[in-house]
């Protein structure tokens, strides 16, 4: 299969790298305005990883900024990238969409009804698939251009098609690049079961001090979570899932998405993170130097301010979730409900829960 990996950052380099050492052909795309930064694995056509699993310089097919040669031909086409860039690539994609295509977006974030809404507004009628998953399955971080560091690997993501019914489907073919990704209900479990939402806005806002002070010279995880602040987080996880049963779902606790990702144990959150091998990657496991980092630029707005918005809706109370949301904005300066994806930009503004599931099924 001819692959296309669409974005180049640390996601985006661990998947691509990952997936040509394991023998796929890989076209990696990178939009033109981080042209420079990009260069490197340009001019080389290659990625150096290091770290846990494959390791060594993987050789892609094409490493470019033309997203129409990125994607020509591809059998599956994921995009990587933060949540608050996935308009900017559906838009360029969409026109260059092939009979055929599977479009992948690791993580969701909602962004399979985004894309769905973009291609009915283009008009662009494509015999497509369209998927998602819950997160991405590498821990990783990018340490230079063309080069990267895995930390972990997850043994098992959740994905889902919009509609639904295609997920088996698509599955069959996924699979052959992710074998750990298993069927979830739809792509609102994708979305909603994202534990980034849940573990990283808590930690960076109550650990502002901190890594303002530090500028993130500490293992966010590992150092930034005490028992207090990982019962901040597991107050909204419990909200999250609340929000997700009024949907007529199924949901998995953080605590029990870590343990069936990284075979983590403990009989409370906080013990579970503390046992998490990935979060103890004195590389991809420092917290962020500041709070202008997808922690919190992607995470509140695509996140919490999408659960709080569906809690309205659904008269469900997510007290902890706007207050999150709340300190976020005054930290950063920015109305993240004016930023963020509310069921009105998702187009879910007036419905039942159960009109909802049904728009996805």
């Amino acid at each position: 299969m001819i692959i296309a990996v669409l974005g180049g950052g640390s996601g985006g380099h661990a998947m691509a790298a990952d997936l040509a050492l394991r023998g796929f052909d890989v076209k990696f795309y990178e939009v033109h305005e981080f042209e420079e930064d990009f260069a490197p694995v340009i001019r080389s056509g290659g990625i150096e990883i290091t770290g846990v699993g494959r390791t060594g310089v993987a050789k892609l097919k094409k490493a470019t900024t033309d997203i129409k040669e990125a994607v020509k031909g591809a059998d599956v086409i994921n995009v990587v990238t933060p949540a608050f860039a996935h308009e900017t690539f559906y838009t360029r994609l969409a026109p260059h969409l092939e009979d055929g295509q599977i479009v992948v977006t690791h993580n969701g974030c909602f962004g399979s009804l985004q894309l769905s809404n973009i291609l009915k507004g283009m008009k662009i009628d494509k015999d497509i698939m369209i998927g998602e998953t819950s997160i991405l399955v590498y821990a990783c971080k990018k340490i230079a251009p063309g080069k990267v560091n895995m930390g972990g690997i997850k043994s098992m993501v959740s994905f889902a098609t919009l509609p639904a019914s295609d997920t088996s489907k698509a599955l069959k073919v996924i699979n052959a690049l992710f074998p750990q990704f298993i069927p979830a209900t739809n792509v609102l479990e994708t979305s909603l079961e994202n534990l980034n939402f849940v573990l990283h806005p808590p930690v960076m806002l109550l650990n502002a001090g901190r890594i303002e002070d530090t500028a993130g010279n500490f293992l966010f995880y590992i150092n930034g979570v005490t028992p207090s602040i990982s019962r901040v987080a597991e107050e909204f996880d419990n909200e999250r899932i609340v929000v997700e049963k009024a949907l007529g779902l199924k949901p998995t606790s953080t605590k029990e998405w870590l343990t069936k990702m990284y075979g983590s144990k403990g009989k409370s959150l906080y013990e579970v993170i503390q046992d998490t091998k990935p979060y103890h990657d004195p590389i991809g496991g420092k917290a962020p130097s500041s709070f202008a980092f997808r922690y919190i630029t992607e995470d509140v707005p695509y996140g919490l301010v999408p659960i709080a918005s569906l809690g309205n809706l659904l008269n469900v109370p997510t007290p902890m979730a706007k207050a999150l949301i709340h300190i976020a904005s005054v930290i950063n300066q920015t109305d993240y409900w004016r930023e963020g994806l509310t069921v009105e930009k998702m187009g879910l503004a007036g419905k039942t829960a159960k009109q909802i599931k049904e728009s996805v099924s």
